[in-house]
């Protein structure tokens, strides 16, 4: 029931997001909530099984089935169009390698010395870099019921976080966590 109210806050900030402009969001809205879907699964998959195989072999298998299937759609609909200019195929790479590659290479090694909540209220404050990043490479930021629905997700994702955390209470985890790893270590491990 406590986590009830922050859910709450979380859909109305969605709903205020896109309210009088579905039609133009409404196709990426449903998008991204079966993304999510698909990450939650992902997540909890890697958390299970970041103790028992190397993070590298986790990213490695979840990078090769989403390619597959991308490369199976691109193909089977025949939209795959390789003569493009070679700045596409930079960008292209290079956001393959920063978002499916690098960014789940830090997090599922992150589940061997954080758990699942932890890491989970890392990636809550996400929207927050997006948001700097927007700022820097557009010179502008969302406005009005946007910026408002936003800032309501944020609120009921880190409130549900607090709640999991016990309101600030600390909690015996089970597991055994490493502590004092330099950065090298850690992407060494």
């Amino acid at each position: 029931m406590k986590e009830l109210f922050p859910i709450t806050i979380m859909v109305i900030g969605g709903c205020l997001s896109t309210i009088g402009r579905w039609s133009v969001v409404g196709t990426g809205t449903v998008l991204t909530i079966l993304a999510c879907g698909a990450a939650t699964v992902q997540m909890l998959i890697a958390k299970t099984q970041s103790t028992e195989r190397h993070p590298n072999i986790l990213v490695f298998y979840r990078v090769a089935i989403g390619a597959m299937f991308i490369a199976l759609w691109t193909f089977l609909s025949g939209k795959a169009v390789f003569d493009v200019k070679r700045s596409y195929w930079l960008i292209t790479l290079l956001g393959a390698f920063l978002g499916p590659c690098t960014s789940f290479l830090l997090t599922f090694r992150s589940y061997r010395y954080w758990e699942l909540s932890r890491a989970s209220i890392v990636k809550t404050a996400e929207p927050l870099f997006v948001l700097l990043m927007v700022y820097i490479i557009f010179e502008r930021i969302p406005t009005g019921r946007a910026l408002l629905g936003g800032l309501l997700i944020l609120v009921g994702g880190f409130w549900l976080s607090w709640i999991h955390f016990g309101g600030g209470k600390k909690r015996k985890t089970g597991g055994k966590v490493k502590r004092g790893l330099g950065l090298k270590q850690f992407l060494l491990s």
